[in-house]
């Protein structure tokens, strides 16, 4: 097995074999025509195979052969040799307050251990502890009946069948019984993924092979399509509650439902993650915390929408934050977060700045009767400080404007407040 680590954005070509790069372009052009809300992980950029905005891993197999790929965030830190620790640690920490995904918790000490971790390793951890937390909380069992030509009586004795199959022979009994089992679908999956996945890391070896050991009795899963609609049928029982974070890294494992996956004609392992919506869910989180004694805060609302004919309201708005004075309720401020790297530098180029994105904004202000909206970008060495811009409204007295503010995603706390300081100044 090798293994290889590439940036959002990078060219894959020299890291990877032909046969690796094969595989990587067959799967996009069978996918990308495909109509998804989700950008692709990989895209063909003049003939050669490049990163998009996902982190995580995923996995090549040619023969025997596995390649792992590890996609790192690019973030900017002049962090020298610690560069790589630093931006995985603030990965899982913007992971945390993914609301797509809640059932990825980490603490401060699982954030510090899995700066050296492999990105995957440090995914199965979480799944193997919780599943430790779960089998400490008690695994479910049902009733199974079964039907069972046996030497003694148990349950109830089928006089049909006892008379044809046992006239001959009195010490046998054909019976029905009830038998309490942990034969579940739940845990046949569980037991499916623990058999399955491939632990590198001596700690999650370690922890497999435990939890292996109380599983011994339930049968891993033969068909797991069957056993995870079965399982979807119960999972809202209160007696299953305790399954709910496990049985999202099983459907994870297993599928790859919920996020962006590489999947393929092949054995491959992935799990990859759209960094566009963790910055959007990251920067909400902060902006609720520095704001919340001022404003009223919404993040995906108010939705409004942009046109309405005879059939109804349509197009409907969703600003990424919206803040709402305490005593008017007037909508205020209007912000996006975009993962994208601007370059001040280029003012000739727009500074990377997508007109769409100018348009949408424009809109936003218009609808909501905001005076100044704002998009957010994480900062980088070339996009350190606020870009101002006035809409070109010469119809309206009231000039919107629209800035650009760079956001610290190792410092934000100290992003947030600053950024509302500069868009609402405290009056003194």
């Amino acid at each position: 097995m090798s293994q290889i680590k590439v940036r959002e954005y990078e060219i894959l070509d020299d890291h990877l074999s032909s046969d690796s790069l094969t595989q990587c372009k067959e799967w996009i052009n069978k996918h990308q025509d495909e109509d998804s809300k989700t950008k692709l992980p990989l895209r063909i950029h003049r003939g050669k195979v490049k990163a998009q905005n996902h982190v995580g891993i995923f996995s090549l197999r040619n023969g025997l052969q596995e390649t792992i790929v590890e996609i790192l965030p690019k973030i900017s830190l002049n962090a020298g040799i610690e560069q790589e620790e630093k931006e995985k640690q603030i990965f899982f920490k913007m992971l945390c307050h993914w609301q797509r995904k809640n059932f990825i918790e980490l603490d401060p000490s699982d954030i510090e251990k899995f700066k050296n971790y492999p990105m995957l390793e440090a995914f199965i951890h979480l799944f193997l502890t919780q599943t430790l937390q779960l089998i400490k909380r008690g695994i479910v069992s049902q009733y199974h009946t079964h039907t069972d030509n046996l030497p003694s009586l148990k349950g109830r004795l089928l006089f049909p069948q006892q008379a044809v199959i046992n006239a001959a022979n009195k010490a046998q009994f054909y019976v029905q019984y009830d038998q309490y089992s942990p034969d579940h679908a739940a845990n046949r999956l569980i037991s499916k993924v623990l058999r399955e996945l491939k632990c590198r890391e001596s700690e999650n070896a370690r922890l497999q092979r435990q939890l292996r050991s109380y599983f011994d009795d339930i049968e891993p899963s033969k068909n797991k399509h069957q056993d995870w609609q079965q399982h979807r049928r119960t999972h809202a029982n209160r007696t299953m509650q305790h399954y709910k974070q496990v049985m999202q890294w099983v459907e994870l494992f297993l599928f790859g439902y919920g996020l962006t996956t590489y999947q393929g004609d092949h054995d491959n392992q992935s799990l990859l993650f759209p960094m566009q919506e963790i910055f959007e869910d990251f920067v909400a989180y902060h902006f609720r915390q520095s704001a919340k004694d001022k404003f009223i805060v919404k993040t995906q609302a108010p939705q409004k929408p942009m046109v309405i004919n005879d059939e109804g309201k349509k197009f409907w708005m969703e600003p990424d934050i919206t803040l709402c004075d305490k005593n008017t309720k007037q909508w205020l401020y209007i912000l996006d977060s975009k993962w994208k790297r601007l370059d001040a530098r280029q003012a000739d180029k727009k500074y990377n700045i997508s007109q769409q994105d100018l348009y949408q904004l424009y809109s936003y202000g218009k609808l909501y009767g905001c005076s100044k909206i704002a998009l957010i970008y994480p900062q980088n060495e070339n996009f350190e400080k606020e870009i101002e811009f006035i809409f070109n409204d010469v119809e309206n007295s009231t000039k919107l404007t629209l800035s650009c503010y760079p956001f610290d995603v190792a410092n934000p706390e100290k992003s947030a407040d600053f950024i509302l300081e500069s868009m609402h100044p405290t009056k003194k």
